[in-house]
């Protein structure tokens, strides 16, 4: 049988219905812990997400384990579409994970999501207090991992990531950034770092 956090994680509005009218709640955790609402805007589920939304879903419901709400684990994941859904239910963007952290904090980060929380206020976490809350990390040399780039935050000679965190576990990295040593095309690969970081 299909329990509710399964039919959202597969993103189906139908299965997560079908679960609904059997009497499944939208607002409590599953065996695993998670929120359905958390999981759905983890994945970027944006159909699910607003049909959750529309049918009663808390905005500001937290993981019991890592007490993310869904703006948090949609802005760690960088779902635009999905924070500005969210956004549009005034969230508590106060609201801090267990790691002392406001979906600001990661939001920062990332210029795609970026916007969404200056629009409605808010002022960036600047580059140290993010990287001693470890949500983004110096890339070593010669590096061979594959990091989210944080690239508002790089400049020539220096290369920062974003730390991805899984919904539950151990954090891990992926996704590609820019290379701290020039590769032989005079730096011209670093063109897209804002000029306001290249100093």
């Amino acid at each position: 049988m299909t329990t509710m956090i399964q039919a959202v994680a597969a993103g189906s509005v139908r299965m997560v219905r079908e679960q609904m009218e059997q009497g499944a709640d939208i607002n409590s955790a599953g065996s695993e812990g998670l929120m359905p609402l958390c999981v759905a805007a983890f994945w970027g589920h944006l159909p699910l997400v607003e049909m959750m939304l529309e049918n009663g879903a808390d905005v500001n419901v937290q993981n019991p384990s890592n007490k993310w709400t869904p703006l948090h684990a949609a802005a760690i994941q960088g779902h635009g579409k999905v924070v500005f859904a969210l956004m549009d239910h005034n969230p508590d963007t106060t609201l801090v994970d267990a790691n002392g952290c406001t979906a600001a904090d990661y939001a920062s980060a990332l210029d795609n999501v970026w916007p969404h929380f200056a629009a409605a206020g808010h002022t960036r976490t600047p580059k140290p207090e993010l990287i001693k809350k470890g949500i983004i990390f110096k890339v070593p040399k010669k590096t061979h991992d594959h990091v989210m780039a944080a690239s508002h935050l790089n400049r020539p000679g220096s290369a920062y990531a974003v730390r991805q965190r899984p919904l539950y576990g151990r954090d891990t990295s992926h996704g590609d950034v820019l290379a701290e040593e020039d590769e032989g095309d005079g730096g011209q690969h670093r063109s897209s770092v804002p000029e306001i970081l290249r100093s």
